[in-house]
């Protein structure tokens, strides 16, 4: 509310006064793990395509993430890419094994 003295000051520094007044709330910020904000942030197809692509790298990634995360959403994301690269990992050296015994 401003005073019958403020009237004198242009209007910005009477609503600036009136604002310092009040102490601002504070947010507190969740608390993450290392990884959790790359798995929260990043798009869900974006993830699958990681585990894909980088399947050693993405497993490695994963499971750091599943042993630190504190987010319930990133352990699941990170379930999902460690499932995914896992499963790569494997079809991958069966694909090489498969090539060597057979191949020339």
């Amino acid at each position: 509310m401003a005073r019958f003295e403020d009237f004198d000051r242009p209007p910005r520094e009477r609503e600036r006064d009136d604002y310092d007044d009040d102490p601002r709330p504070r947010r507190r910020r969740p608390e993450y793990g290392p990884l959790d904000k790359m798995f929260l942030d990043t798009a869900f197809p974006l993830l699958i395509l990681f585990g894909f692509c980088c399947g050693m790298i993405a497993l490695i990634l994963s499971i750091v993430c599943l042993a630190t995360s504190k987010h319930p959403e990133a352990k699941s994301r990170a379930t999902t890419v460690a499932i995914l690269s896992g499963i790569m990992i494997v079809f991958y050296n069966v694909l090489y094994f498969v090539a060597g015994v057979f191949g020339n």
